[in-house]
């Protein structure tokens, strides 16, 4: 960082007063007058010397420090202090944010009322919805705001609050689209349920336990708020959760996901009859945990699961299966050796394991007013994905901090083999949405690219869009919210989901279309002859390997369905179809910008153990092959 030659730059003047003014630490002024005319002589002189002091010169206050203001009036003061054009004040803005200087959340798909906010007022008053909470049981009213943050007096920024709170995971609505009640885990009482002790004594429970050197404040309430859609209820519908811990449940699995009374661990219970929903369930539990942990820099903890009543690490278990060796378990008999596969599926199906086996993935288009419904979704995507249907989904919150938006989406959307569109009134009302993502997402459908699926939240205007004619989820188009309970309107698309993530697979992945492949140039080219199960079946071990030994023979350039590798200057693409249960016929798809496309060549590839390629010759031109 050092040898960077803007380290040491100061930051520019310009900026520091925009700072300076937003934290209200504009220095007092004095105001200029303009100096009389100077006198002189001795009997002026004599007068100054005896004359009293001159009274101090007025001073101009400092403007009071305001706790937020509208991200407009932060342009006007930008251009006022020299900070001009809209590019470079939104780079200010992101740099005052991370330095902690003024705080906005333009990004979040909520909070894009984009006000620029003091610290000190966003964690004060968020301390005191905190304590409210805590002394109303855990809960927070909408009622109550005006009371608990009378020295706010705009409702608006009351509520602005409240959606930072479950913008931080602090807090979520008691019911789906309820916005007049909202639980707050940490401020739970700590009284664990009895039915949780029963956990301890399931003999073929699936058990997950993370141990941490520090464990960072609230990290069970995070997990519990991602997860209170299958928080369980009592007969009388009372949760079952508390500060450190819940009790979850779905598709008759249940889970115990509590703080250990060591303090620094945190352990996961699954039960259940049914292994799939049981697996489902852990899985989604581990994959939460996970991303959770994503997010923290450096906390790292050490992930462990239970086999034959013995803790091992399930990065272990990973490691062994991906290297296709057997694990060995630290028992009191000694050590025994076992299927670490075994021990995975626990979690996930091996599909999901394996990066190798071809998955569709989805790009989700919503409207901010939906993010609690989009985050429901994601939870099913997540058990789709572990079941080895889906390689992942993307949605704009995952855009990184600097990164043009407007083209992470293009780029997204234009991978996505899924594109679902969550349709309500406010969505079909979004511009973006509706003259840019689904215009494009159906020119994508029609070049048999991508499949555009309705996925109905509410009563809206839906069958009046130009995409009115797809098949919709839930079944029949019935809007979730009119589902009784809605977890059922969710397994209905959670099983339309699968269904057309099984018919994507079987089909296969797409091949390039003629814009992705226009204008490429080839010298050579190396054939992979693809596996028995119809896929190519390597590593990132093997391209390397084929891709050193191809630096003998020429340069060029290998693409797969899931990832690219270039060498410096070509490129191939391969396509394929399908004409028996195994792949027989490889077909090269090209244009060349200028000059004559090269003859048709041959070239022979044979298949090696574990689905590698030994490459028998290599031919510069080549259009199409079979392998011989």
């Amino acid at each position: 960082m050092e040898a960077l030659a803007w380290v040491r730059d100061p930051f520019p003047a310009s900026w520091d007063r925009v700072r300076r003014a937003l934290a209200g630490e504009e220095e007092a002024g004095v105001p200029e007058q303009e100096a009389p005319p100077a006198k002189s002589g001795l009997i002026e002189t004599v007068r100054k010397f005896f004359a009293p002091p001159p009274p101090p010169p007025p001073v101009k206050p400092p403007p009071p420090k305001r706790p937020h203001i509208p991200y407009a009036e932060y342009r006007r003061l930008c251009t006022e202090k020299g900070v001009a054009g809209d590019g470079m004040q939104d780079s200010l803005a992101e740099i005052l944010h991370h330095l902690g200087a003024a705080l906005n959340y333009r990004k979040d798909p909520r909070l894009r009322e984009a006000t620029v906010l003091q610290p000190e007022w966003l964690t004060n008053n968020v301390y005191k919805l905190m304590r409210h909470a805590e002394a109303q049981g855990g809960l927070l009213k909408q009622a109550d705001l005006p009371r608990v943050l009378s020295d706010e007096p705009d409702p608006e920024m009351r509520a602005y609050l409240v959606r930072l709170m479950e913008r931080f995971e602090i807090a979520y609505p008691q019911r789906p689209q309820n916005t007049e009640l909202w639980l707050v885990p940490q401020a739970l009482p700590d009284n664990q349920p009895a039915e949780a002790a029963a956990f301890a004594s399931v003999p073929d429970a699936t058990r997950l336990r993370y141990a941490y050197a520090a464990l960072p404040e609230g990290l069970v309430a995070r997990a519990i708020v991602r997860l209170h859609e299958f928080i369980e209820e009592t007969p009388d519908g009372k949760k079952q959760q508390w500060a450190s811990g819940a009790i979850l449940t779905r598709e008759g699995a249940r889970a115990l996901l509590r703080k250990e009374p060591e303090d620094r661990v945190v352990m996961i219970t699954v039960t259940g009859a049914d292994r799939k929903a049981r697996q489902q369930l852990a899985g989604l539990c581990q994959a939460e945990m996970r991303d959770i942990h994503r997010e923290i820099p450096g906390l790292d903890p050490l992930e462990e699961t239970q086999v034959q009543g013995e803790w091992v690490r399930t990065s272990t278990l990973e490691s062994d299966e991906r290297k296709g060796r057997p694990s060995g378990l630290q028992t009191r008999d000694g050590t025994v050796t076992i299927d670490p596969a075994e021990a995975n599926n626990a979690y996930t199906e091996k599909p999901a394991r394996q990066e190798e086996v071809w998955k569709p993935s989805v790009f989700i288009s919503y409207s901010k007013s939906n993010v609690n419904q989009r985050k429901r979704l994601e939870l099913e995507l997540k058990v789709l994905k572990n079941a080895g249907l889906l390689a992942g989904h993307w949605q704009d919150r995952m855009i990184d901090p600097g990164d043009p938006w407007d083209q992470a989406i293009q780029i997204e959307l234009g991978k996505a083999e899924v594109v679902l569109v969550l349709c309500s009134t406010p969505a079909l009302a979004t511009d973006y949405i509706t003259q840019y993502e689904i215009p494009k997402a159906l020119e994508q459908e029609a070049a048999g690219r991508t499949l555009v699926v309705p996925l109905i939240l509410e009563a809206c205007g839906w069958h009046l869009s130009n995409f009115s004619k797809n098949a919709a989820l839930p079944e029949k188009g019935q809007p979730i919210n009119e589902w009784t309970p809605r977890s059922r309107g969710w397994k209905s698309v959670a099983t339309g989901l699968e269904k057309l993530c099984r018919k994507l697979i079987e089909k296969g992945p797409r091949g390039m279309t003629n814009d992705e492949l226009a204008g490429l140039r080839h010298s050579s080219f190396v054939i992979l002859f693809p596996s028995p199960a119809g896929s190519i079946c390597t590593s990132a071990s093997t391209i390397a390997g084929l891709d050193a030994r191809m630096a003998s023979l020429t340069r060029c350039a290998i693409s797969w369905p899931w990832r690219t590798v270039r060498s410096p200057s070509t490129s191939m693409w391969m396509s394929t179809k399908r004409s028996s249960p195994i792949l027989r016929t490889l077909h090269l798809s090209t244009r060349w910008t200028s000059g004559t496309p090269p003859a048709t060549s041959r070239i022979a590839a044979t298949r090696c153990s574990g689905g590698a390629t030994s490459i028998a010759s290599s031919s510069a031109g080549m259009r199409s092959f079979q392998p011989l």
